[in-house]
C-alpha cells in the first residue's frame, strides 16, 4: 500500500482571488503563502491546511523546495507539486487517487506540466533541490527537468539521443482539469524577466532548452547528498 502524498500549493494571491481553491479536496496540503500579509491563515486553519509564510514572495523554486523538506519530514513518499491557478473538475483528491494507483517509483507526470506534477521524495536525493536562482520563477522546472534527463529517470525517446541514456518515460495522466491562468506568471500577476532568465539557462547549460550543450552544469551544484536537508531560511 502506497504511503501519503503532501501537496504543495505555492500562492501570491489572497484567497478571495483564487476561486479554484474550492476544488482542493484533501486534507494534506502545504500552502506557501507568498503574499506579503500572509493572508491564507485564516482558512488554511479552517480547512485543516499547513500554512507557511515569511510574508514575502519566497519564490516558485524555493516554495516547491521547502514543500518537498515538508515531505520529508511529514513521512510522506510522495510530494505532489499544485498550481492555484488549476480547476480540478472532480476535486484534487481525483490527482490523489490517480497518484496512489498509478505513479511509480519515480512519481507521476501529467499532461499540466508543473502546474500538477507527483514525485517520489527518493528522486531528491538523486538529482538534488530546484535551482532557486531564477527568481521569482521561470525555467527552474526547466532545469530541473534537464537533471532528471541526465540522471536516466526521465529520457522521452524524442531526448534519449541528446542525453546519450535509453528512454526511461515516467507515467502520465491527463486529467479533468483546467489551468485558468488568473495567477500565471505570464498574466502579470507576478514581475518575472523572462530574457534574464533564458539567458540564466543558457549560461548555465550551454544552450536553450533542447539545444543544451553541456551534460554538467556550469558553476556550482550541490546535490541533495551532500547539502543539509532543511535550509536556513
Amino acid at each position: 500500500m502506497r504511503s501519503k502524498t503532501t501537496f504543495v500549493i505555492p500562492v501570491v494571491q489572497p484567497p478571495d482571488r483564487i476561486p479554484a481553491r474550492e476544488t482542493w479536496d484533501v486534507k494534506n496540503i502545504v500552502v506557501i503563502d507568498n503574499t506579503t500579509l500572509g493572508s491564507w491563515e485564516t482558512i488554511c486553519a479552517e480547512r485543516g491546511w499547513a500554512h507557511v509564510t515569511f510574508h514575502r514572495n519566497i519564490g516558485v523554486a524555493a516554495a516547491w523546495n521547502l514543500g518537498a523538506q515538508w515531505s520529508f519530514f511529514d513521512g510522506s513518499s510522495f510530494v505532489a507539486f499544485v498550481s492555484s491557478s488549476v480547476w480540478w473538475e472532480h476535486g484534487l483528491s481525483s490527482f490523489a487517487a490517480v497518484i496512489k494507483e498509478g505513479a511509480d517509483s519515480r512519481g507521476l507526470l501529467t499532461e499540466l506540466a508543473f502546474h500538477a506534477s507527483a514525485w517520489n521524495v527518493r528522486v531528491f536525493e538523486q538529482i538534488g533541490w530546484f535551482d532557486e536562482s531564477p527568481y521569482p520563477a521561470y525555467n527552474e522546472d526547466t532545469d530541473w527537468l534537464r537533471r532528471l534527463e541526465l540522471s536516466g529517470l526521465h529520457v522521452p525517446p524524442e531526448r534519449a539521443e541528446t542525453v546519450m541514456k535509453p528512454p526511461n518515460v515516467m507515467p502520465k495522466w491527463g486529467p479533468s482539469a483546467t489551468c485558468e491562468d488568473a495567477v500565471s506568471l505570464k498574466s502579470g500577476a507576478v514581475n518575472v524577466d523572462f530574457a534574464k532568465n533564458e539567458r540564466w539557462y543558457r549560461a548555465k547549460w550551454g544552450g536553450p532548452k533542447h539545444d543544451e550543450q553541456y551534460e554538467k552544469p556550469y558553476g556550482l551544484w550541490v546535490p541533495l547528498s551532500y547539502a543539509p536537508t532543511m535550509r536556513d531560511w
